[in-house]
């Protein structure tokens, strides 16, 4: 049994498996996966599966923790390509791509695999962010406008940006522009509540928006949040209301 990683400069992430994976082996693949969530926003696997005997009881275990665990991340692959001769296993794949609406996980024979190496490499159109971010009159502060389709790595992008404040000046405030409510992305869900972990760095968050759930949503989250949340709907006075908070929280941190 053989397990290969590979990552080269310009190309996609590579693991070929062979033979039946025990648990150490398995780890090995699992590690080299979480290393690349590290390192890059976006990800391209090629695997390839050659003789492939199955898993140990260990081994089957540790891969289902490791699924549970980076559910969640699997929109960051752009693309997955499997190379792969057994059918069982391409029927597998396919079934876990229409089960996961991954539309960009294909199945390849071993006869095509330079096709394969070719697709997986053509990146992707990087989508338009549904975030905008304009230019603070405060440093702790950081004033996001929210449009179009809002998708996982836009959250990952504000949450970067949040605990960049943070780090610099202790806490964020935060004052967020509502045009409309946005189209809901790949991995926003997931994103969206690996955020709360950001509540106790937010001091005030302001809701600019004329639309009455808004409304609701501040009056109702204020009382079970750990920081102060209003909504306005004049931009003017919400800039003022969190200015405030901005501007006595930089001095104490001098």
């Amino acid at each position: 049994m053989a397990v290969e990683t590979l990552k080269s400069e310009q190309g996609p992430y590579h693991i070929t498996i062979s033979g039946k994976i025990d648990k150490e082996q398995l780890q090995r693949v699992t590690s080299f996966l979480e290393q690349a969530l590290k390192a890059d926003e976006h990800l391209s696997l090629l695997v390839e599966i050659r003789d492939f005997q199955g898993m140990t009881v260990q081994a089957m275990i540790s891969d289902i923790l490791y699924g549970l665990r980076h559910f969640g991340d699997l929109y960051r692959f752009d693309k997955i390509a499997v190379v792969v001769e057994q059918n069982w296993i391409k029927n597998v794949v396919k079934w876990e791509a229409m089960v996961l609406r991954k539309k960009d996980m294909r199945v390849f024979d071993p006869s095509e695999r330079v096709e394969a190496l070719t697709w997986v490499r053509d990146s992707k159109e990087t989508a338009v962010s549904g975030l905008t971010y304009s230019v603070s009159p405060a440093p702790n502060l950081l004033i996001v406008g929210i449009s179009g389709k809002v998708t996982g790595f836009d959250m990952r992008e504000l949450k970067n940006r949040i605990n960049a404040i943070c780090e610099e000046h202790g806490k964020a405030n935060l004052l967020v522009r509502w045009t409309k409510f946005p189209k809901l992305g790949e991995g926003l869900v997931v994103e969206e509540f690996r955020m709360f972990d950001l509540l106790g760095k937010i001091e005030r968050y302001a809701v600019v928006s004329d639309q009455a759930w808004l409304k609701a949503y501040t009056v109702m989250a204020n009382p079970l949040l750990r920081l102060e949340i209003r909504h306005f709907e004049d931009e003017a006075e919400a800039l003022e209301w969190v200015v405030q908070a901005a501007d006595s929280a930089d001095q104490g941190t001098e």
